[in-house]
């Protein structure tokens, strides 16, 4: 029986675009009632299963303090997660001299006409989102700071840069 708390429209595609805009409670739910109702549907457990794994990989980051992190995903695409604390965002007023903009900072490699620098707003300190690299790209590094006038940018936590080979 569906739990109570169903969202409005409850579907495997609307779990999925819960899970890759980072609200993974909505997505885990989602994939819970639908499983409720057929227990033996593979692709709902994967999903439900891929839920969990991102939610592991926020933990992980999360018991750390600030922190950021890139995974690739089977199409392809690369998906970011990152914590940033209030601490990390002080830091970072500190070394911009200001405070700033909250941003993801993508670089993409070798730098080139098709691999550019990008600079996303985030509107949570902690949160996921999936980046699609760009054509020709061999490496995506990633960096959560803040983003001040003049394009300053002081980074608070980044990782090293993931190789885009074959999936």
């Amino acid at each position: 029986m569906p739990r109570s708390t169903d969202p409005p429209i409850a579907t495997a595609t609307v779990a999925r675009l819960y899970m890759e805009q980072g609200k993974l409670d909505q997505a885990a739910l989602i994939y819970r009632n639908l499983l409720d109702l057929d227990p033996q549907d593979i692709r709902l457990a994967s999903g439900l299963a891929e839920v969990q794994r991102r939610r592991d990989g926020l933990a992980e980051i999360s018991g750390t303090g600030d922190g950021v992190r890139l995974e690739r995903v089977a199409d392809g695409g690369v998906v970011c997660q990152w914590r940033v604390t209030d601490e990390g965002q002080a830091r970072g007023s500190l070394a911009l001299g200001r405070t700033g903009r909250l941003v993801l900072r993508v670089v993409a490699f070798p730098m080139g006409p098709q691999t550019t620098v990008q600079d996303i707003e985030l509107s949570s300190p902690t949160g996921e989102m999936r980046i699609d690299p760009p054509a020709g790209a061999e490496l995506v590094g990633a960096a959560v700071g803040l983003l001040g006038g003049e394009r300053a940018f002081a980074s608070i936590t980044h990782c090293a840069p993931l190789e885009l080979g074959p999936a």
